[in-house]
Formats: C-alpha cells, structure tokens, sequence
C-alpha cells in the first residue's frame, strides 16, 4: 500500500570548515552553491563522500592501497552539501514524505532553499512530511557538518573515557568504529549512506504493528501470540488479522474503536521456530490489513516466529553460577561468530553482508552477536537468521567508553532505541538486547586493582542509559525478549571482583592454552575471544606494494606505515597504541614453533596454524566443559577491509586455515581430546549437539610411531557431553577418526608449542584439512 520513489542524480559540494567560516551565509540549495564557488562533484546516493572524491580523481583511487587510508584525515574536517531534484506526484488520499535512510550524521534539510529541519543521527533513517507542499519539481539540499566540528562542539564531559582515538565520538550518534578500532581503519567519514525515497503513505495506515509470544504451554501443544498495531485513526474502520504458513490459517477481524489496535490469539499445535541444532526455525506468514466500508486501504505483510526465549544467567561466574540461552523452554549451546562492520565505508556494508552470512551459516554458528562498535544491519541480514535458525545478540551501537548524561545525548539515545527496536522487534531470530559493548569495563578501569576503592564517583550503575533509558523503552516496546545491560555486565560483586558470569576473554594474547585461558578464565559464556592470524601472501599483495613486503622478522616490519596501516594503526608511529598488531603476530608464531619463517608464505602458514589451532582449542575447549559452559561466540568471521587481523576469512573472501579448523570444531557432532588431567592422561570426549542419538566407531592413532591408541565404539544420545576414553598424553600429533551415523576426523598435537615441529604439522597437516 505504500509506494516509494528514489531520489536520484544527486550533486555533492564540499569545502574546508576554514573556508566556511568566511562565508557570510551557507549555500542552501544548488544554485547558491553554484554561485558560491564551492567546488561540484557527481555523487553517488547511498554513499559515502570519499568515494566520490576517489572517483573524481581528487583523492587516490584505491583508498585501500599502501597506507592511503591515513590521508583520509586530512577529509575531516570536510562540509558536504548533497541535492538533487525530486517530482512529487499528486496522489490524493496520500501522506508524502522524503525519508533518508541514512545521514551521517549532523545535517540541516532545506527544500527549495527553505529550512525544513535538522538531524544528529547517523544510526537511524528520517522523514519529513510533505503535507502542504505543492506537487511538482522541488530540490532537496542536505547540508552535513563535519563529525570533527560537530565534537567539538559538543565535547564529552571531563568525566567520560574512551580508547586513545575515540573520545570525540561519544559525542555524535555515529557508528564508534568510524573514528579508528584496532579492527578498522580511521575514516570519520560522512554522507547519504542509505537511500533517499519520496514515500507515498495511505492517509489512513497501520503506522507501528508487533507480533509477540506470550505463553507457551509446557508440553508445546498450544501457545498464546499478541498482536497489537497503532493506526491513523479517522472514522470506523476494522483491522484483519491472518496468520497462515502451518495447518490451516487463523484469522480474525475486529472493528476498532480507537487508534490502538490489539488481539490475543491462541496457536493449537504450532510449528515453532528452533535454533540451528535444535530443530526446523519455522517462520508464519503474518497479515495485518486496515478495513474501511469493506475496502483494504493499508497493509503491513511480515513473517514471524513462534518462540519464547529467556536469558537465565547469574551475575558471577562459579559453580553456582550460570548464562544460558532457553529457548522454547530448552537450554541451547550456543555456537556463534561476532559481527563487524563489512566495509570501512557503510554505505557498502550490504555488498558484503550476504557472502558473510552464507559463511557464518556453513560454520555451523547458531548465534551472530552484533557488536556494539557498528551501524545497525539491514532487515535482509536479520531475514536470512530468521530463515536459517541463527540467533541474534544485538548490542546498541556504544562500546569502550563511558558516555555522555546529558539531556541532549540521552534524547538522541532514546530516539535511536525507539527507532531501532521497533524496526527489529518482530524477528524471532533476536533473542537478546544488549545495552552496549564493554562499557561497564570502562566504569570499572577507574578504580584500583582490587576494584574496592572509589577512584571515581561514578559506577557501573550509575550509567543512566543502560540501567535506565534503554530498560524503559524495552518495557514499552519490547517486554518479553531479555536484556543486558553491557556485556560484559558487570553488576553487584561482579564488579568488585571482575568475575561475571558472560566475559570477553582477550587477557594477554600470548599463548592460547596458557593460564589465562586454560585455567583462570572461569566464566560460563565467553562473547568474544580470538586470536592473529596473517592473511595469505597473495592477499597481502593486493593492498602492500611489493617494495613492502620483505622477509619477515627484525623491527624494520614493525615500523612500516603501510603494514601499521593496515594493522589497524591510524597512524605510522611504531609506538602508537594499535602498532602492537604486527609484533604480536610475530611473537604468537615464534611460541608454536620456536622460531618465525623468514619467508612470507611459510610465516603467512605458521601464523594461520597459530590462529586455527588457538580458535579450535577455544571452542572445544567450552564444548568439553558442557554444562558448565553454554556457548562460545569468538572473534571474528570476516575482515572489513584488508588487514592483519584476529578474522578468520580476509577482506577478499580468502578463507585462512582456521575456517576449516572451526567448521569442524563447530558441527553438531565432535569427539576431541580433554587437556591432560594431574596423571597426565588424555581423555577422549563426544559431545552430541544434534537433537537424535549418534552410534559411531572411533579410531585414534598416533601419526609419529604410526601406533592405534585407542579405539572402540559408543553411542551418545542427543545433546550429550560423553567421556569415552583414556590415554597416556604422550608428545606427539593424534588423528581422531569416526564412522557411523556421523562421520569425520579431527586431530590434537599434544604438548602443542613445546615447541611443535613445523616440518612434522606441515607433513602430517593433509590428513586432517
């Protein structure tokens, strides 16, 4: 029922901030700034400013080569002005609007040279009304001031923190990445990054509508589902309701009184939506449709999902403790990747989403987090969950600092929340809102070590945005889907001791089985850890010119701008706080086999068996520890530009070693070696994450000597964790073989490190990938 419009041809003006301070006023539409002598370029809408100064021939083309990124600085401190011509149709019995997807970020609207209002947020899309307004050509202007003058404008308080190169971008509702990560390069761009559409809206239309479990019986039989939809409300009218999809659909019309609509249906042997592992994520056909004198004048279409979901989780960790996903009333491993941008610039992120998806789903992941640093994703990311039984955690878009409090920002907050979480609510596959991302880490490195004394005045619980803004609008609008403050959150005595329950385990990076995270890290679900692994040398050809790409080892690696660009160093300082990236790397393959290759390809393969084996230990390593552990989401799928970097798949879909080595730590059947226990015995374990009970004969045989150490035959009934057998842990590298109702092969190298031969991985390597 609604009909849109893009807005197309589009010109971009831009020019210094010093130039526009001299102007004694600001161009507001195209001809002023024709006349004005601002400099007029093509413009591609979505997009992002850099792109078109690249195809303009004003900047380099290649953005990503060499370290031509670090020259996007000099861009910040950039006015944009977009405007192209529009034709607005006479349509009557319509509400016109523009609406933008996407504006990064601060930005003044103006309609034939005439204001029509302002923005300050790049996260959620905006309209204005077109009520009024004559139809005919009309030109829309959009007038963008630079992030770096909009920060400063609005300076965080003395009392916020942040990473070294990000304090300025608690200020600005834009995604945190933007302004440099140790994953993603500093490009503080700006733009219209999402498209531009004339909407045309039925006068009287469903304006919100949401779709939500209420109860579900104990034995699945029936369940209870609430819609509720708000209309523009102009006479009588009725609203019907269908839902179709599984047995015979179910329908009902009611008339309406007022402008809310609402209705509790109950759902007889329904088809329920299951995580991947856990069975089918069927999806309803939903149909809500505005009826007037018999008539259908609006209609909202949708798929949902029957499912209940809870978070039931303690706030420490500990043999008391426990962070488990239920869903439907069942405890689910969870199995997952995190998701970061896909591109340095957002307006491409969905070129890449769909490839990233198909991947995530290969791996076996049932859960994608959606890491707080990031823009929203689109509805066609969410979509293909819903359909493939992957789970979602979603942060909002705050991570690593301590935010504003100001009446300003906690209205941007709120907004943005609304926005958001009525955008996403009606997909089944979202299961958790988390606040933000490390956020009550950030409250918590202002005190001392032991956590007891007050350095600040302010705590973890003082953040008024997670633990009061963001809460209250989840009651409004979405009561029954759990909620985390940050993760990790760090409440109660959690704080005071840093022991809770959900944790980021990074720790000290410098050997995957050591204390840290063999023994030490006691937490019950780990939603982030990883580790370096180098991309493929005809990757690193793609994005480092051949005269830098020298032997490896020594310090001269360590200080090239281009590899510290691409590291993610937003500067060429080898002493520069993301320059740790290049060295790490290095020393993590100098660990596992004595001493780093000075040839690019055979470091490039001692690096990736360094991320693989660290990857495949961390995820068996939880599945072994079932129930204890519920699930393991690690870092990260795919790279957002080319990098060094902890992602398991680089910028141009290269897949290094450690994807395979995850598929098969990820799939609903494994059987794996335990560490070594006190007698320095090695305990062969069977962990079922599929819903039916798996017979299978198993081999093990160590490669050196060529012996069989164990073998035999089990049954392991579904979502079992069994021990099966003992061995002596004997130095040597194992292939773990079975057959049955599932097949496959895995392998463990006992005393990994010690150090571990690279000539004997390399050879006997083949027989497991």
């Amino acid at each position: 029922m609604h009909s849109e419009t893009p807005v197309t041809g589009w010109k971009l003006g831009f020019c210094k901030h010093s130039e526009f301070m001299k102007m004694k006023a600001a161009p507001t539409c195209g001809a002023g700034l024709q006349a004005s002598g601002i400099r007029v370029i093509n413009a591609s809408v979505p997009g992002n400013f850099e792109l078109d100064l690249a195809e303009a021939g004003i900047i380099e083309k290649d953005i990503y080569r060499g370290d031509n990124v670090f020259a996007l600085q000099k861009l910040e401190d950039l006015h944009l002005w977009y405007y192209a011509g529009f034709l607005l149709e006479d349509r009557p019995g319509t509400d016109p609007f523009l609406r933008f997807g996407g504006v990064d970020t601060a930005a003044e609207y103006y309609l034939d040279g005439e204001y029509l209002g302002s923005t300050e947020n790049m996260l959620i899309p905006h309209e204005f009304s077109l009520s009024g307004i004559a139809p005919g050509s009309h030109e829309i202007t959009v007038h963008i001031t630079p992030a770096a003058v909009y920060c400063q404008e609005n300076a965080p308080y003395d009392s916020c923190r942040a990473q070294g190169y990000n304090l300025s971008s608690l200020a600005i509702r834009k995604a945190p990445y933007m302004f440099g990560w140790d994953i993603m390069p500093r490009a503080v761009s700006g733009g219209l990054w999402k498209p531009v559409s004339v909407i045309y809206k039925p006068a009287e239309r469903i304006v919100t509508s949401s779709f939500r479990v209420t109860r579900l019986k104990a034995d699945r039989a029936r369940v209870r589902v609430s819609l509720n939809a708000r209309v523009a409300f102009d006479g009588e009218y009725s609203v019907r309701v269908t839902l179709s999809g599984h047995g015979s659909p179910l329908e009902c019309t009611r008339r309406m009184f007022d402008s809310r609509f609402s209705a509790d249906l109950e759902l007889l042997s329904p088809r329920l939506w299951q995580p991947k592992n856990y069975g089918d994520p069927a999806l309803y056909d939903l149909k809500l449709e505005l009826i007037k004198n018999g008539a259908v004048i609006d209609r909202v279409e949708k798929k949902v999902g029957v499912r209940v979901v809870e978070l039931d989780r303690t706030a420490r960790s500990g043999p008391e403790g426990r962070f488990r996903f239920v869903v439907n009333g069942e405890p689910v491993y969870v199995m997952g990747t995190n998701w970061v941008p896909t591109d340095v610039f957002p307006s491409r992120h969905g070129l890449y989403t769909q490839r990233a998806l198909e991947m995530a789903d290969d791996l076996g992941c049932n859960m994608i987090r959606c890491w707080g640093g990031n823009v929203y994703c689109d509805d066609e990311f969410f979509d293909f969950c819903d359909s493939h039984g992957i789970m979602v955690w979603q942060d909002f878009a705050m991570a690593c600092g301590i935010y504003p409090r100001d009446k300003r920002f906690i209205s941007l907050i709120k907004q943005e929340a609304e926005s958001v979480v009525l955008r996403l609510r009606d997909h089944p596959c979202l299961v958790l809102w988390s606040g933000d991302n490390e956020c009550d880490q950030f409250y918590r490195a202002e005190r001392d070590e032991a956590g007891e004394k007050k350095i600040f005045r302010i705590t973890a619980d003082d953040n008024l945005i997670t633990r009061s803004v963001i809460p209250e609008i989840l009651r409004s609008l979405d009561p029954t889907r759990p909620y985390l403050p940050s993760s990790p959150y760090l409440e109660g005595d959690a704080f005071i001791y840093n022991d809770p329950a959900e944790d980021h385990l990074w720790g000290p990076r410098d050997w995957f089985k050591g204390d840290y995270y063999n023994k030490n890290s006691v937490c019950h679900f780990a939603s982030e850890t990883g580790y370096h692994g180098c991309p493929a040398p005809e990757s690193l050809a793609r994005f480092i010119d051949p005269d830098h790409l020298p032997l490896m080892g020594g310090t001269k690696l360590c200080e090239d701008p281009q590899w510290l660009a691409h590291s993610a160093s937003p500067e060429s300082d080898p002493r520069a706080p993301y320059a740790y990236r290049i060295p790490l790397m290095i020393r993590q393959a100098e660990r596992l086999f004595g001493d780093a290759e000075k040839d690019l390809g055979l470091f490039s393969l001692q690096s990736q068996i360094s991320q693989g084996e660290a990857l495949k230990f961390f995820i068996e390593h939880f599945r072994i520890q079932k129930p204890y552990r519920s699930g393991l989401i690690w870092w990260n799928l795919i790279d957002g530009w080319p990098q060094i970097s902890d992602a398991v798949v680089d910028w141009y879909g290269v897949k290094k070693l450690a994807y395979n080595y995850i598929k098969r730590a990820q799939s609903p059947f494994l059987m794996a070696f335990d560490e070594p226990d006190e007698n320095s015995r090695l305990t062969l374990v069977a962990d079922n994450e599929s819903p039916r009970k798996i017979c299978v004969t198993y081999t093990v045989r160590e490669l050196i000597s060529g012996r069989t150490v164990l073998s035999g035959s089990a049954q392991i009934p579904p979502r079992a964790n069994l021990r099966l057998d003992r061995t002596d842990d004997v130095p040597g590298f194992y292939l773990i073989s079975w057959t049955g109702d599932a097949d496959g092969v895995n392998h463990f190298v006992s005393h990994l490190g010690a150090p571990t031969s690279f000539e004997d991985y390399r050879r006997f390597m083949p027989l497991w990938t």
